[in-house]
Protein backbone atom coordinates (compact mmCIF):
# COMPACT_ATOMS: atom_id res chain seq x y z
CA UNK A 1 0.00 0.00 0.00
CA UNK A 2 1.96 2.92 -1.32
CA UNK A 3 0.34 6.50 -1.01
CA UNK A 4 2.18 10.00 -2.22
CA UNK A 5 1.18 13.51 -0.48
CA UNK A 6 2.65 16.90 -1.63
CA UNK A 7 3.85 19.03 1.05
CA UNK A 8 6.17 21.82 1.49
CA UNK A 9 9.72 21.48 2.70
CA UNK A 10 11.14 25.48 2.88
CA UNK A 11 14.36 26.05 1.06
CA UNK A 12 14.59 30.07 2.24
CA UNK A 13 11.14 31.38 0.84
CA UNK A 14 10.74 29.14 -1.69
CA UNK A 15 9.10 25.66 -0.77
CA UNK A 16 9.17 22.11 -2.46
CA UNK A 17 8.57 18.51 -1.35
CA UNK A 18 6.77 15.13 -1.23
CA UNK A 19 5.16 12.61 1.77
CA UNK A 20 5.16 9.35 0.74
CA UNK A 21 3.85 6.65 2.84
CA UNK A 22 4.55 2.94 2.26
CA UNK A 23 2.61 0.03 4.46
CA UNK A 24 4.18 -3.52 3.96
CA UNK A 25 4.78 -6.24 5.74
CA UNK A 26 6.57 -6.80 8.45
CA UNK A 27 7.30 -5.92 12.29
CA UNK A 28 4.66 -3.19 13.39
CA UNK A 29 6.70 0.19 13.28
CA UNK A 30 6.37 3.66 12.36
CA UNK A 31 9.82 5.23 10.58
CA UNK A 32 9.76 8.51 9.31
CA UNK A 33 12.96 9.21 6.99
CA UNK A 34 14.51 11.61 4.88
CA UNK A 35 16.37 13.83 7.60
CA UNK A 36 14.03 14.84 10.06
CA UNK A 37 14.00 17.20 12.92
CA UNK A 38 12.82 16.62 16.42
CA UNK A 39 9.44 18.35 15.89
CA UNK A 40 9.04 15.62 12.92
CA UNK A 41 9.95 12.60 14.15
CA UNK A 42 7.69 13.40 17.15
CA UNK A 43 4.78 13.64 14.62
CA UNK A 44 4.52 10.06 14.90
CA UNK A 45 2.56 10.21 18.10
CA UNK A 46 0.13 13.50 17.15
CA UNK A 47 -0.73 11.60 13.73
CA UNK A 48 -1.41 8.45 15.59
CA UNK A 49 -3.51 10.33 18.45
CA UNK A 50 -5.12 12.24 15.85
CA UNK A 51 -6.29 9.20 13.95
CA UNK A 52 -7.66 7.49 16.87
CA UNK A 53 -9.37 10.77 17.99
CA UNK A 54 -11.38 10.28 14.75
CA UNK A 55 -11.69 6.22 15.20
CA UNK A 56 -9.20 4.96 12.59
CA UNK A 57 -6.42 2.91 14.21
CA UNK A 58 -3.26 1.96 12.43
CA UNK A 59 -2.92 -1.16 10.90
CA UNK A 60 0.13 -3.48 12.75
CA UNK A 61 2.63 -3.40 10.05
CA UNK A 62 5.39 -1.33 9.17
CA UNK A 63 5.11 2.24 8.30
CA UNK A 64 7.34 3.67 6.44
CA UNK A 65 7.41 7.48 5.78
CA UNK A 66 9.68 9.31 3.24
CA UNK A 67 10.23 13.39 3.03
CA UNK A 68 11.48 14.02 -0.52
CA UNK A 69 13.98 15.45 -1.10
CA UNK A 70 16.06 13.14 1.21
CA UNK A 71 18.87 15.59 0.89
CA UNK A 72 16.88 18.58 1.78
CA UNK A 73 16.62 18.89 6.29
CA UNK A 74 13.10 19.16 7.63
CA UNK A 75 12.00 20.99 10.34
CA UNK A 76 8.63 21.97 11.96
CA UNK A 77 5.57 20.64 12.52
CA UNK A 78 3.55 21.22 9.14
CA UNK A 79 4.06 17.54 8.16
CA UNK A 80 1.68 16.39 10.69
CA UNK A 81 -1.39 16.82 7.81
CA UNK A 82 0.22 15.59 5.40
CA UNK A 83 1.45 12.32 6.63
CA UNK A 84 -2.04 11.64 8.25
CA UNK A 85 -3.80 11.90 4.54
CA UNK A 86 -0.75 9.95 3.29
CA UNK A 87 -1.59 7.27 5.82
CA UNK A 88 -5.29 7.66 5.47
CA UNK A 89 -5.33 7.32 1.53
CA UNK A 90 -2.57 4.20 1.99
CA UNK A 91 -5.29 2.34 3.47
CA UNK A 92 -8.40 3.36 1.68
CA UNK A 93 -9.85 5.83 4.03
CA UNK A 94 -9.88 8.64 1.96
CA UNK A 95 -9.66 8.49 -1.75
CA UNK A 96 -6.33 8.87 -3.57
CA UNK A 97 -7.34 11.15 -6.22
CA UNK A 98 -8.99 13.32 -3.75
CA UNK A 99 -5.86 14.98 -2.25
CA UNK A 100 -3.72 14.46 -5.57
CA UNK A 101 -4.46 17.99 -6.55
CA UNK A 102 -3.55 19.92 -3.64
CA UNK A 103 -0.49 20.56 -1.49
CA UNK A 104 -1.05 19.72 2.30
CA UNK A 105 0.33 21.25 5.30
CA UNK A 106 -0.94 21.50 8.81
CA UNK A 107 0.02 20.42 12.53
CA UNK A 108 -2.21 18.17 14.13
CA UNK A 109 -3.33 17.67 18.04
CA UNK A 110 -4.29 14.76 20.03
CA UNK A 111 -7.79 15.40 19.51
CA UNK A 112 -7.71 15.93 15.51
CA UNK A 113 -7.58 19.70 15.97
CA UNK A 114 -5.42 21.34 12.91
CA UNK A 115 -3.52 24.15 14.94
CA UNK A 116 -1.44 27.24 13.10
CA UNK A 117 1.72 26.61 11.63
CA UNK A 118 3.73 29.40 9.74
CA UNK A 119 4.78 29.75 6.34
CA UNK A 120 0.89 29.44 4.21
CA UNK A 121 1.16 32.08 2.07
CA UNK A 122 4.61 30.92 0.69
CA UNK A 123 3.05 27.42 0.66
CA UNK A 124 0.12 28.75 -1.31
CA UNK A 125 2.36 30.40 -3.55
CA UNK A 126 4.48 27.52 -4.11
CA UNK A 127 1.26 24.95 -4.68
CA UNK A 128 -0.21 27.68 -6.95
CA UNK A 129 2.97 27.65 -9.08
CA UNK A 130 2.73 23.63 -9.65
CA UNK A 131 -0.93 24.17 -10.88
CA UNK A 132 -2.52 22.61 -7.26
CA UNK A 133 -5.00 23.71 -4.42
CA UNK A 134 -3.90 24.00 -0.97
CA UNK A 135 -5.30 22.12 2.22
CA UNK A 136 -4.09 24.34 5.36
CA UNK A 137 -5.41 24.87 9.07
CA UNK A 138 -8.51 26.95 9.19
CA UNK A 139 -6.11 30.17 10.83
CA UNK A 140 -4.16 30.03 8.05
CA UNK A 141 -6.91 30.46 5.62
CA UNK A 142 -7.16 34.15 4.56
CA UNK A 143 -3.28 34.13 4.57
CA UNK A 144 -2.76 31.75 1.94
CA UNK A 145 -5.75 33.10 0.12
CA UNK A 146 -3.54 36.44 -1.07
CA UNK A 147 -1.27 33.72 -3.32
CA UNK A 148 -4.15 33.79 -5.93
CA UNK A 149 -8.04 34.25 -6.52
CA UNK A 150 -8.44 31.88 -8.35
CA UNK A 151 -6.53 29.05 -6.43
CA UNK A 152 -8.58 26.01 -4.40
CA UNK A 153 -7.74 26.65 -0.74
CA UNK A 154 -9.91 24.42 1.84
CA UNK A 155 -9.10 25.05 5.71
CA UNK A 156 -10.62 22.96 7.50
CA UNK A 157 -10.52 23.20 11.79
CA UNK A 158 -9.85 19.47 12.12
CA UNK A 159 -8.92 16.38 10.69
CA UNK A 160 -13.09 15.04 11.04
CA UNK A 161 -14.05 18.15 8.72
CA UNK A 162 -11.87 17.34 6.45
CA UNK A 163 -12.71 13.81 6.21
CA UNK A 164 -16.76 14.84 6.00
CA UNK A 165 -15.37 17.09 3.05
CA UNK A 166 -14.39 13.94 1.44
CA UNK A 167 -17.24 11.88 1.90
CA UNK A 168 -19.79 14.61 1.02
CA UNK A 169 -21.19 15.07 4.37
CA UNK A 170 -19.91 18.77 4.83
CA UNK A 171 -18.86 21.42 2.41
CA UNK A 172 -15.79 23.27 2.39
CA UNK A 173 -15.52 27.19 1.59
CA UNK A 174 -12.31 28.77 0.14
CA UNK A 175 -11.36 31.45 2.70
CA UNK A 176 -11.29 35.67 2.03
CA UNK A 177 -8.56 37.35 2.15
CA UNK A 178 -8.59 39.79 5.32
CA UNK A 179 -8.11 43.27 4.80
CA UNK A 180 -7.00 45.14 7.59
CA UNK A 181 -8.57 49.11 8.70
CA UNK A 182 -5.76 50.41 10.47
CA UNK A 183 -2.58 51.18 8.65
CA UNK A 184 0.49 49.08 9.13
CA UNK A 185 3.24 50.02 10.58
CA UNK A 186 6.58 49.27 8.62
CA UNK A 187 8.44 46.93 10.86
CA UNK A 188 11.83 47.83 13.71
CA UNK A 189 13.89 45.69 15.35
CA UNK A 190 16.90 46.92 17.53
CA UNK A 191 19.43 44.11 17.48
CA UNK A 192 21.78 43.64 20.40
CA UNK A 193 26.13 44.13 19.90
CA UNK A 194 26.58 40.40 20.90
CA UNK A 195 23.50 39.35 18.26
CA UNK A 196 25.00 37.32 15.53
CA UNK A 197 22.48 36.72 13.66
CA UNK A 198 21.87 40.52 12.16
CA UNK A 199 22.55 39.57 8.91
CA UNK A 200 21.79 36.02 8.71
CA UNK A 201 23.03 32.74 10.32
CA UNK A 202 22.27 29.52 11.51
CA UNK A 203 23.13 25.90 9.89
CA UNK A 204 19.40 25.62 8.68
CA UNK A 205 19.79 29.28 6.85
CA UNK A 206 17.49 31.33 8.89
CA UNK A 207 17.11 34.72 7.97
CA UNK A 208 18.50 37.40 10.39
CA UNK A 209 17.78 40.79 11.66
CA UNK A 210 18.10 41.97 8.06
CA UNK A 211 15.76 39.47 6.40
CA UNK A 212 13.17 40.14 9.47
CA UNK A 213 12.95 43.66 8.56
CA UNK A 214 12.71 43.79 5.34
CA UNK A 215 11.21 47.41 4.09
CA UNK A 216 11.58 48.35 8.04
CA UNK A 217 14.14 49.88 10.07
CA UNK A 218 17.12 47.86 12.00
CA UNK A 219 18.57 50.10 14.19
CA UNK A 220 22.24 49.03 16.15
CA UNK A 221 22.97 50.89 19.07
CA UNK A 222 26.65 51.55 20.29
CA UNK A 223 28.13 50.47 15.69
CA UNK A 224 31.62 49.62 16.57
CA UNK A 225 30.61 47.05 19.71
CA UNK A 226 29.33 45.14 17.13
CA UNK A 227 31.81 42.17 15.67
CA UNK A 228 33.39 43.30 12.62
CA UNK A 229 32.49 40.40 10.88
CA UNK A 230 28.87 41.22 11.79
CA UNK A 231 29.10 44.63 10.40
CA UNK A 232 30.74 43.33 7.19
CA UNK A 233 28.48 40.96 6.27
CA UNK A 234 25.17 43.66 6.30
CA UNK A 235 26.92 45.59 3.30
CA UNK A 236 25.58 42.93 0.93
CA UNK A 237 21.19 43.68 2.46
CA UNK A 238 22.66 47.24 2.37
CA UNK A 239 24.14 47.18 -1.09
CA UNK A 240 21.89 44.71 -2.95
CA UNK A 241 19.18 44.52 -1.11
CA UNK A 242 19.23 40.69 -0.48
CA UNK A 243 21.09 38.29 2.05
CA UNK A 244 22.32 35.31 0.67
CA UNK A 245 23.57 32.47 3.08
CA UNK A 246 25.40 29.84 1.37
CA UNK A 247 26.28 26.74 2.85
CA UNK A 248 28.18 23.28 1.71
CA UNK A 249 25.42 21.98 -0.39
CA UNK A 250 22.56 24.59 -0.15
CA UNK A 251 22.40 28.52 -1.05
CA UNK A 252 19.76 30.53 -0.06
CA UNK A 253 18.44 34.11 -0.47
CA UNK A 254 15.53 36.40 1.73
CA UNK A 255 14.39 39.70 0.19
CA UNK A 256 16.86 42.56 3.09
CA UNK A 257 15.51 46.18 1.63
CA UNK A 258 16.01 47.59 5.15
CA UNK A 259 16.71 51.15 6.65
CA UNK A 260 19.61 51.00 8.82
CA UNK A 261 19.93 53.78 11.52
CA UNK A 262 22.94 53.27 13.72
CA UNK A 263 23.90 55.39 16.60
CA UNK A 264 27.68 55.47 18.52
CA UNK A 265 29.71 57.19 21.08
CA UNK A 266 32.75 59.39 19.54
CA UNK A 267 35.17 57.13 21.75
CA UNK A 268 35.08 54.32 24.19
CA UNK A 269 34.46 56.35 27.18
CA UNK A 270 32.02 58.50 25.43
CA UNK A 271 33.00 62.16 26.46
CA UNK A 272 35.05 62.70 23.87
CA UNK A 273 34.66 66.57 22.10
CA UNK A 274 32.90 67.02 25.82
CA UNK A 275 33.85 70.73 27.06
CA UNK A 276 36.39 70.92 29.91
CA UNK A 277 37.51 66.97 29.59
CA UNK A 278 39.86 66.26 28.29
CA UNK A 279 40.95 62.21 27.30
CA UNK A 280 43.89 60.27 29.09
CA UNK A 281 45.00 58.49 26.11
CA UNK A 282 44.53 61.81 23.55
CA UNK A 283 42.92 61.63 20.13
CA UNK A 284 44.51 58.36 19.76
CA UNK A 285 41.40 56.70 22.18
CA UNK A 286 38.57 57.90 19.41
CA UNK A 287 40.66 57.31 16.46
CA UNK A 288 41.08 53.80 17.90
CA UNK A 289 37.58 53.53 18.19
CA UNK A 290 35.94 55.09 15.23
CA UNK A 291 38.24 52.89 13.27
CA UNK A 292 35.96 49.46 14.26
CA UNK A 293 33.92 50.78 11.64
CA UNK A 294 35.18 49.81 8.40
CA UNK A 295 35.35 52.28 5.11
CA UNK A 296 33.12 49.88 2.89
CA UNK A 297 30.23 50.15 5.90
CA UNK A 298 31.12 53.74 6.10
CA UNK A 299 30.58 54.23 2.40
CA UNK A 300 27.47 52.68 2.57
CA UNK A 301 25.76 55.28 5.24
CA UNK A 302 24.10 57.94 3.37
CA UNK A 303 23.47 60.67 6.17
CA UNK A 304 25.98 61.26 9.27
CA UNK A 305 24.53 63.42 12.39
CA UNK A 306 26.45 64.38 15.03
CA UNK A 307 24.89 65.19 18.15
CA UNK A 308 26.41 67.26 20.77
CA UNK A 309 26.71 66.20 24.82
CA UNK A 310 23.23 67.51 26.85
CA UNK A 311 24.87 69.58 29.77
CA UNK A 312 22.91 69.73 33.05
CA UNK A 313 21.65 72.78 32.30
CA UNK A 314 19.70 71.62 29.23
CA UNK A 315 18.30 68.49 31.29
CA UNK A 316 16.48 71.32 33.81
CA UNK A 317 14.76 73.24 30.97
CA UNK A 318 11.27 72.53 30.19
CA UNK A 319 10.73 70.51 27.17
CA UNK A 320 9.97 72.25 23.74
CA UNK A 321 6.81 71.34 21.30
CA UNK A 322 6.28 71.22 18.29
CA UNK A 323 5.36 74.58 17.49
CA UNK A 324 8.01 76.52 20.00
CA UNK A 325 9.96 79.20 18.52
CA UNK A 326 13.47 78.16 16.32
CA UNK A 327 16.35 80.62 16.47
CA UNK A 328 16.40 83.76 14.33
CA UNK A 329 19.28 82.60 13.00
CA UNK A 330 19.89 78.99 12.58
CA UNK A 331 23.23 79.21 9.98
CA UNK A 332 25.00 81.01 12.96
CA UNK A 333 24.36 78.51 15.40
CA UNK A 334 24.85 76.04 12.74
CA UNK A 335 28.60 77.68 12.20
CA UNK A 336 29.43 78.26 15.48
CA UNK A 337 28.61 74.57 16.38
CA UNK A 338 30.51 73.24 13.74
CA UNK A 339 33.87 75.36 14.96
CA UNK A 340 33.64 73.77 18.63
CA UNK A 341 33.40 69.94 16.92
CA UNK A 342 36.80 68.37 17.85
CA UNK A 343 38.90 67.55 14.87
CA UNK A 344 37.98 63.82 14.55
CA UNK A 345 34.90 64.31 13.90
CA UNK A 346 35.51 67.38 11.30
CA UNK A 347 37.63 64.73 9.26
CA UNK A 348 34.86 62.64 9.05
CA UNK A 349 32.57 65.28 8.04
CA UNK A 350 35.14 66.14 5.33
CA UNK A 351 35.91 63.22 4.13
CA UNK A 352 31.84 62.26 3.61
CA UNK A 353 32.08 65.68 2.04
CA UNK A 354 34.69 64.53 -0.54
CA UNK A 355 32.34 62.52 -2.40
CA UNK A 356 32.13 59.29 -1.34
CA UNK A 357 29.82 57.54 -2.64
CA UNK A 358 26.56 55.68 -0.59
CA UNK A 359 24.02 53.04 -2.30
CA UNK A 360 21.27 51.26 -0.55
CA UNK A 361 18.22 52.15 1.42
CA UNK A 362 18.70 55.42 3.27
CA UNK A 363 20.36 55.22 6.62
CA UNK A 364 22.10 57.33 9.71
CA UNK A 365 24.86 57.20 11.57
CA UNK A 366 24.61 59.35 14.24
CA UNK A 367 27.52 60.28 17.09
CA UNK A 368 26.05 60.80 20.57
Amino acid sequence: MFARVTTVAFEGIEARGDVLVQIGPGLPAFTIVGRPDKAVAESRERVRGALNAIGLALPPKRITVNLAPADLPKEGSHYDLPIALGLMAAVGAVARDAIEGFCVLGELALDGSIATVAGALPAAIGANALGKGLFCPSSCGAEAAWAAADMAILAPSDLLVLVNHFKGLQTLRRPEPTHDQEPRRRPRRRAHRQDAAVPGAASFGKHGGAGRRRLGVLFLDELPEFHPQVLDALRQPLETGETVIARANHRIAYPSRIQLIAAMNPCRCGRAGEPGYVCRQGRACAERYQARISGPMLDRIDLQIEVPAVSAADLVLPQASEGHRRSPHPDRSLSSARSAAPPHQCRMRRGHARGDRSTGARRAYSSA
